[in-house]
């Protein structure tokens, strides 16, 4: 039987406003969900990109730092070849 690899599905990080940004894939609607300026624990993400949008424009928000593009496009890869 193959091991499964746990690949990590969400980010956070500072922005610039002193704030906190984030992206979750959301592996069952193959989506990504991004979060601007996370201030509660709900749910509600500000933007959803589809994993075909990810891979031809990049991240929905231009303050994604490299190692989290660089992480987010790993995953989405694998994802998608999954899928």
């Amino acid at each position: 039987m193959a091991e499964q690899k746990h690949l990590q599905t969400a980010w956070m990080w500072a922005t610039d406003s002193g704030g906190v940004n984030g992206a979750k894939i959301d592996t069952e609607r193959g989506v990504i969900q991004w979060y601007d300026e996370i201030g509660c624990a709900c749910d509600d993400s500000s933007v959803l990109q589809t994993y075909a949008h990810y891979k031809v424009n990049g991240p929905a928000f231009l303050d994604t730092p490299d190692d989290v593009v660089a992480e987010l496009g790993a995953v989405v890869d694998a994802l998608d070849i999954e899928a």
